[in-house]
């Protein structure tokens, strides 16, 4: 390992910035949820936003390595001010001029740290090459309070705006669930289809006529006079007047 500072100071500044990743965590999920209020809406915000912040933050991929108009969304990346804070104060940074390099030096197969070819091998190199300035655990640590003021804050207006209504159903007793039960039994029987019954339809001396009014007075129409008849089921059964109109068919 290169530059794991030992000492009461430095484990404080590891504990500090930690907490305050917990919080920008906490704070992020509590934005995320205020955008919507639904489990796997808010969920899937939250991981289309993880891997973006993840994949900016210089922890997988290297800041620098990255082309120049990409670079600068690390600065957007809270993952990104944490592991700044946490490299910087870990791997102690010694001036390059300084070439004493005590604990901040990885074994080097060419010989110690005054070997030119060893330069990659020491915790100034590291630190350079992920793009984290000198001594920049205070600035770390003042963006990551930036980070959780900006998500509480905005969660809270995103709550204020975006009311969600609450629906509520009531308690039901096992005697109300029983009778409930019986009732849906009861309707379902009634609503049943059911098979027709054959019946037989016999009409005696039925007769049916229209009262008109005219000039003369009220007239009456005879349509039919005095008819019996029987309708059996499944026969074709037809009154037809003296024109041959249809008046009555059944089935």
């Amino acid at each position: 390992m290169s530059g794991y500072r030992s000492g009461l100071g430095p484990f404080f500044v590891f504990f500090a910035v930690n907490l305050l990743n917990h919080f920008v965590n906490v704070t992020f999920a509590m934005w995320c949820v205020s955008l919507r209020r639904n489990f796997a809406e808010a969920s899937l915000i939250a991981n289309a936003s993880l891997t973006f912040i993840s994949l900016s933050c210089g922890f997988f991929i290297q800041a620098e390595s990255m082309p120049v108009y990409v670079r600068w969304i690390k600065y957007v990346s809270y993952v990104y001010w944490g592991f700044a804070a946490l490299s910087s104060n870990g791997i102690t940074w010694k001036g390059v001029s300084n070439v004493e390099f005590d604990d901040n030096f990885f074994d080097c197969p060419y010989g110690d740290a005054t070997n030119p070819s060893c330069t990659p091998y020491t915790g100034n190199y590291i630190l350079s090459q992920l793009g984290i300035p000198y001594n920049y655990i205070a600035t770390g640590c003042l963006a990551l309070a930036g980070f959780i003021l900006f998500y509480f804050f905005t969660a809270w207006i995103f709550l204020r705006l975006l009311p969600v209504q609450l629906s509520f159903t009531r308690q039901i007793r096992p005697k109300e669930r029983e009778q409930g039960v019986m009732e849906a039994v009861v309707r379902a029987k009634s609503t049943e289809m059911k098979i027709p019954t054959e019946i037989t339809i016999r009409v005696n001396e039925m007769r049916l006529w229209i009262d008109k009014q005219s000039i003369i007075g009220r007239t009456k129409t005879h349509i039919l006079q005095g008819i019996t008849v029987g309708f059996e089921p499944g026969k074709l059964n037809v009154i037809m007047g003296p024109s041959g109109a249809l008046l009555l068919e059944v089935s």
